[in-house]
């Protein structure tokens, strides 16, 4: 059975059916066995040329760059595309882009002068060179396409084997002449400075993360200073999660801390909470007593990096923010932590400029889809896999469409026919001709399940959602609506309930409310970092 395997996935960044209507989606394209892929010449560089063989135009009739036929409600088309960009972990841009990578000494490909791999006292800082570890943007010089392409020609024409293996090393590539850079046909059209983009959830808070570094070594600070783990764990259990979510672990921070120089043991979408907990105890109980005061700093900078990168497409209003947060985060970090300034540091500061040229990609939703191919593998024969998998994946994706993928408002299975509910939706809605039930509604702004905290600014005002509905009129227009328990604020951050339960509209301003405490007839939420609104 092949347990294991490299998948690609494409994102269509726009499809404009009407002229008017933007919509975002994507499904997988391509899976390969890992135990395989030594076997293959150039590894995943042979195949990334291969894969945009096949979806943008050389070797399949039907493709991308031709235009794919379609039909819809407002008559047949030609979908075309083209390869804009590769989101990517460090490890599949590098296999990708046959470039050394974090091991060598020029991690970076954006970057010509930024080395590593070495000792920080290796290199003059008032040189040309800077180490990874520098924490100033303004000294990176960044590589155009021809510097690269002239390397990538310049490591090609090498004449023996020694004057690559020098030239590779000093140009941080690899030579592989099967690779995406010596294809005949895409080695000129494509190039990683134009079409590749860091991925920032791999960067800031997956294994081995900035801020898993961060988070690590002030838990050791906030521990050599009498605070003991025990009190996070209490801390963090207080809080009550979205449905979506999984809490921590009762005894998380206790089982997962680890040396000095280490990353925090911890899952991306566990760092996602790890570091609002921390930001919460240090905007109540460390900053206004004036303890650790560059600590607190610079975990209030992460914790804001990542509350920019988490509001979807809405982030590319704040990048002009993220990148000053990001410059003050760096700095601090180094004074603090500069033994923990690994490659990844130094990539944070490429999230910015790739939000501007891309918008807010990242691999959350690829690694979502990846552990649904990982699960249909475990279940098809291993000899059969080519033969099924593609099939299996693609009916996978056509149930999440059916689902409403595609619209940025939606009901999720299972659904349930309320008829007698169209008489009591007159009062607010007239005209609805039909109404279903969901535990769960997916919005622009997250996922909302039953039992989950909506968040009113303008009205001042929580919501405990009891249903998730929807509407239909008799012009087959959707509404969507929930049955809720209303708290309306009495100071602060808290919420004491009303004591009524009714029915409201869904709304772009209603907030998903990401951490909230229950006390008897009262929600307590938190209402994001100090630097910024949620």
């Amino acid at each position: 059975m092949l347990a294991v395997l490299n998948s690609a996935f494409i994102s269509l960044l726009e499809i404009c059916l009407t002229g008017q209507e933007v919509v975002h989606g994507g499904g997988g394209t391509a899976s390969f066995p890992m135990k395989l892929l030594a076997k293959v010449p150039a590894g995943a560089s042979f195949l990334m040329a291969r894969v945009l063989d096949v979806f943008f135009g050389r070797t399949s009739s039907l493709n991308f760059a031709d235009g794919v036929p379609c039909i819809s409600s407002c008559g047949a088309f030609a979908l075309k595309a083209h390869f804009k960009t590769l989101v990517a972990d460090e490890k599949a841009l590098k296999e990708a882009w046959s470039l050394k990578g974090a091991s060598g000494t020029k991690p970076c490909y954006e970057c010509a002068n930024v080395v590593g791999h070495c000792a920080k006292e290796d290199v003059n800082p008032a040189g040309w060179l800077q180490h990874i570890t520098c924490a100033d943007r303004s000294k990176f010089h960044a590589h155009t396409e021809s510097s690269f392409r002239n390397m990538a020609n310049n490591l090609g024409a090498a004449r023996t084997a020694s004057e690559r293996n020098k030239l590779s090393q000093a140009y941080g590539l690899t030579y592989h002449s099967d690779g995406l850079l010596r294809d005949g046909f895409w080695g000129e059209k494509v190039s990683p400075i134009r079409q590749s983009c860091w991925d920032w959830m791999h960067v800031i808070v997956a294994s081995g993360g900035v801020a898993a570094y961060e988070c690590n070594s002030f838990l050791l600070e906030l521990k050599r200073q009498g605070i003991p783990l025990s009190t996070w764990d209490a801390f963090a259990g207080k809080w009550n999660l979205p449905k979506a979510r999984d809490s921590l672990s009762a005894s998380f921070f206790q089982d997962r801390i680890q040396e000095d120089g280490e990353p925090l043991r911890a899952f991306a979408g566990e760092m996602l909470d790890v570091v609002v907990f921390l930001d919460m105890f240090q905007q109540h109980a460390l900053k206004p007593q004036g303890n650790l005061p560059r600590h607190c700093r610079c975990l209030e900078l992460l914790a804001r990096i990542l509350e920019i990168l988490l509001k979807g497409d809405r982030a590319v209003s704040h990048v002009d923010e993220l990148e000053a947060c990001v410059d003050e985060h760096a700095t601090l970090f180094v004074e603090l932590y500069e033994h923990c300034a690994k490659p990844k540091f130094h990539m944070l500061f490429h999230i910015s400029s790739a939000l501007r040229r891309f918008g807010n990609l990242s691999c959350w939703g690829p690694e979502r889809k990846h552990r649904v191919v990982k699960s249909l593998v475990g279940s098809s024969v291993a000899n059969e896999l080519q033969n099924n998998l593609a099939v299996r994946a693609c009916g996978q994706d056509l149930k999440a469409i059916e689902e409403g993928v595609f619209e940025p408002t939606a009901l999720a299975s299972p659904l349930t026919d309320l008829h007698w509910a169209v008489d009591l939706l007159a009062p607010v809605l007239d005209g609805a001709q039909h109404v279903q039930r969901s535990r769960k509604l997916y919005t622009s702004r997250g996922s909302v399940f039953c039992g989950d905290v909506l968040w009113s600014r303008c009205l001042h005002v929580t919501y405990q959602v009891k249903a998730c509905l929807m509407a239909v009129d008799h012009e087959g227009r959707k509404h969507f609506l929930f049955h809720v328990s209303e708290h309306k604020r009495v100071k602060g951050n808290r919420f004491d309930e009303a004591g009524t339960l009714g029915l409201i509209f869904y709304e772009e301003d209603l907030v998903p409310v990401q951490y909230s405490v229950s006390l008897a007839r009262q929600i307590v939420i938190y209402t994001g970092t100090m630097l910024g609104e949620v």
